[in-house]
């Protein structure tokens, strides 16, 4: 939804704040440099598309950024019948420019000044928590 956000950096700073030491940051936007951004229908026509490097430069200032991209089909369909082929292409070949972008950014422990150890076990006390509910 950051397509559609009016500070795009301002949530991603607020999403980061939340985020605890160890977590994840997962972003996916819509891709300026595919075909798929050339669509002006509603909500299309409002929405803001990012290019592979504007999205890095969102996220890099919080850490490594590691990024993707998918759907590598036309609009309207067009090569669907050879998605697979096309998504396998794409992830080498083609990977600038599928209609997502999808970028992580994981929050550190040691610049959070937090003890591995600690949180491994918080974390496996967390999951064996929610497998015994």
């Amino acid at each position: 939804m950051l397509e559609f956000v009016a500070d795009p950096a301002r949530a991603i700073a607020g999403m980061w704040a939340a985020l605890r030491p160890g977590g994840r940051l997962v972003a996916a936007v819509l891709n300026r440099w595919s075909p798929w951004a050339l669509r002006k229908a509603p909500p299309f026509d409002r929405a803001h598309y990012f290019s592979p490097p504007e999205l890095a430069r969102l996220l890099g200032r919080y850490g490594r950024v590691r990024w993707a991209s998918t759907v590598f089909f036309l609009p309207g369909g067009h090569g669907q019948a050879h998605s697979r082929t096309l998504e396998a292409l794409g992830r080498t070949v083609l990977r600038p420019f599928g209609a997502f972008l999808v970028a992580r950014v994981d929050k550190d422990l040691e610049h959070e000044g937090l003890d591995h150890e600690r949180h491994e076990k918080e974390c496996h006390v967390g999951v064996a928590t929610m497998v015994h509910l």
